[in-house]
């Protein structure tokens, strides 16, 4: 229909074109997963201030064609899943910047939180970055790494300066036995009966992992 020289059926949107556009607009703001970084970290309570690491696309309101860049703001009190069970527990402690994977529950989960139990949702939000949690590990190609050994454990800092501090208490004893001197017939005599062994070169990581359990 032209009306004043204008298709009026462009300018006016079909039904099927309002239901995309809102079903368009529902899915961009579904949260599932993403990188996130560590703005802070309480070990006590084991959970973070993780600040979504990419913007989401959204269309302008008066434009609907052009999509712009939104930052996610930062989200509080979130979870972070170390590995654990019932007999043990492999914690670690996160500094600032570091990466993480934020994923965001189906359902709300504060009462599960606090019950630890079956439980009801709080409130009817479903995919919300409120009820997120955080998982280390997930990092960025860019940026130093970790090179495991092929034949060893990688040892954290605090592990490696322990190990290094043990090492250096062998060789101390080592060196006391092999300097003792034995009264012997016709004269003194000592030998050598101890050799301490040189450690295997283990690259310490930047945070500390504790071990917990048996």
């Amino acid at each position: 229909m032209i009306c004043f020289g204008v298709d009026i059926n462009r300018l006016t949107p079909n039904l099927s074109d309002v239901f995309a556009s809102a079903l368009d607009a529902l899915s961009r703001r579904t949260a599932v997963a993403v990188p996130g970084s560590v703005l802070a970290y309480d070990p006590l309570t084991r959970t973070a201030i993780v600040q979504p690491a990419v913007r989401r696309l959204v269309p302008l309101s008066d434009d609907p064609d052009t999509d712009v860049a939104e930052t996610i703001p930062a989200i509080h009190n979130v979870p972070v899943c170390w590995p654990c069970g019932a007999n043990f527990a492999v914690v670690g402690l996160l500094t600032i910047g570091d990466p993480v994977l934020l994923i965001a529950m189906d359902n709300d989960i504060a009462q599960w939180r606090v019950a630890g139990a079956t439980s009801d949702p709080l409130d009817a939000r479903t995919h919300s970055w409120a009820s997120a949690v955080a998982i280390p590990g997930l990092r960025p190609d860019a940026g130093s790494f970790l090179i495991p050994p092929t034949d060893a454990a990688a040892l954290s800092s605090l592990v490696f300066a322990e190990l290094s501090a043990l090492q250096a208490t062998v060789e101390a004893l080592v060196t006391a036995f092999n300097d003792h001197i034995h009264p012997a017939p016709g004269g003194a005599t000592s030998a050598v009966l101890l050799q301490a062994a040189s450690p295997a070169a283990v690259a310490p990581m930047s945070s500390t992992v504790l071990l917990l359990g048996g």
